[in-house]
């Protein structure tokens, strides 16, 4: 089994994430990638402070992303790896990375965007990211919180997009 688990919600680091995926995959580390996040120290510093010390965490950009997973996987390390946003994924994935699926936690509201489940508001350009992702053979579903059941992004995209 792939010790990266790869999510995205653009809260990144928060209760869910801690108490509920952390817990539930074992982590060891967290890795954010974020390149805004990544560049704001206050940002940076409360998500640092709000992980238990027994987890490692890293907050790296985009680019810097590639080298530091690679390490991950190579030490065997039970990793979640957090990304904010559709677009960030695409450009990991652009410079190399290697994703076999794909977790949706969380994407707000914002103007343009349309509810496809509980926690999960798209537009037209992330329904086609999704559907570019899917036809690259990763393996997409919404899951909020391990508790939960996933949804598969597919059949929703079929529906509302």
């Amino acid at each position: 089994m792939n010790p990266i688990f790869f999510r995205v919600d653009d809260r990144l680091i928060h209760g869910q994430v801690i108490e509920g995926w952390v817990k539930f995959l074992n982590a060891t580390k967290i890795v954010v990638i974020d390149d805004k996040v990544t560049n704001d120290a206050l940002q940076k510093l409360a998500m640092e402070i709000a992980v238990p010390s027994n987890i490692k965490v890293l907050i790296t950009t985009v680019a810097d992303s590639i080298g530091e997973i690679d390490s991950c996987l190579k030490k065997n390390e039970k990793t979640l790896a957090l990304f904010s946003n559709l677009g960030d994924v695409v450009r990991t994935i652009t410079l190399g990375l290697k994703i076999d699926s794909l977790n949706l936690g969380g994407l707000r509201f914002a103007k343009g965007k349309r509810l496809i489940s509980e926690t999960i508001f798209l537009d037209q350009e992330d329904a086609e990211i999704l559907k570019k992702l899917l036809n690259l053979g990763i393996k997409i579903n919404i899951q909020p919180t391990p508790s939960e059941s996933f949804k598969n992004i597919q059949q929703i995209l079929m529906e509302k997009f």
